[in-house]
């Protein structure tokens, strides 16, 4: 059967800051992809927002040996959002764009998975499984809560925003949303991407799930304990909730966050006296509670900006 909207040309985009060997890394899986070379052309860009610039001597040090075309610039504005506006110019015209975080590794079919996803299921963007790695033993109840990992439903299924963590997203989204497309007033929140994702689908794009495109993602041992995950959760609640303020700004909305803030908040209270000697259960219904303020706090106007440098670490 014909492919609806075949793709030809394909770029990976890549954001880096500070990590240089764990971008040498990311960089020499995608060198091993077992992609067809003669239906896809691939290229790669990276941005780095480093100020000392650690991210453009790896490429360079690369550059003579890899498989395919790299483009490498630096970006000077702090914060991820520009970063990713600029590996997204760097690629140029291509028929998709995909995005792959400075901390993670594919596996050899990830790529392929990924392109035969958006063939197969006429699909605009195409969201994949990330696991964790971690780099040092953690608490047993860290690896059964599998707080790290972002899975999702069969692959085909649709899906709603997620993350620019292993995303494929082809060319109409970015022309009809329009460069900037990341909105750099989200820069040091971290949901530019949720920003960005939810203007693609309600301007119409499809978005699918791919369950076989795995990445890795090493998981530092900062962001293995019970303030870190309980904290990413709050963030991920006052900031999906800017999101849908910024979208949809008036009371209505404001209603609709205050509602679910709330029951989120209550229903995890009323859980905690019964899950005080369940490790896993507690620190989810811990996150659910966070997940409620974090919502109820952007109507009071806090905005988290987890990656202000008082706090700043890689996305």
């Amino acid at each position: 059967m014909p492919v609806a909207r075949p793709i030809h040309t394909v770029g990976i985009a890549i954001c880096t800051l500070r990590r240089p060997e764990m971008l040498r890394d990311l960089l020499r899986s995608i060198a091993a992809q077992d992609v067809d070379r003669v239906r896809y052309r691939v290229s790669i860009s990276v941005a780095d927002n480093s100020p000392s610039t650690e991210g453009l001597a790896v490429v360079h040090s690369l550059a003579g040996v890899f498989p395919f075309p790299i483009e490498v610039d630096h970006e000077p504005t702090p914060g991820i959002a520009p970063t990713r506006n600029r590996s997204v110019r760097l690629l140029g015209p291509t028929d998709a764009v995909v995005f792959v975080d400075d901390d993670e590794v594919v596996k050899p079919d990830w790529l392929s998975r990924l392109l035969d996803t958006a063939e197969r299921f006429d699909a605009d963007v195409v969201s994949g499984p990330v696991h964790a790695r971690y780099e040092t033993t953690v608490p047993g109840w860290v690896v059964a809560g599998r707080f790290h990992d972002k899975l999702g439903p069969a692959t085909g299924t649709t899906t709603g925003a997620t993350a620019t963590c292993n995303l494929l997203v082809r060319r109409n989204i970015f022309e009809v949303l329009g460069d900037p497309w990341f909105e750099t007033s989200l820069a040091l929140l971290g949901c530019d991407d949720t920003h960005f994702l939810e203007r693609a689908i309600r301007s119409g794009g499809r978005a699918v799930w791919c369950d076989e495109a795995l990445v890795i993602e090493t998981i530092p041992a900062e962001r293995t304990t019970l303030w870190w995950l309980v904290r990413r959760k709050f963030r991920g609640g006052n900031s999906w909730a800017i999101v849908q303020l910024m979208l949809d700004p008036g009371w209505k909305t404001k209603a609709r966050l205050l509602a679910k803030g709330p029951l989120l908040i209550a229903g995890s209270l009323a859980a905690l006296p019964i899950m005080v000697w369940r490790p896993v259960p507690r620190v989810r219904a811990l996150r659910t509670l966070a997940l409620g303020v974090g919502l109820v706090s952007a109507v009071g106007s806090l905005r988290y900006s987890e990656y202000a440098p008082r706090h700043r670490v890689p996305a």
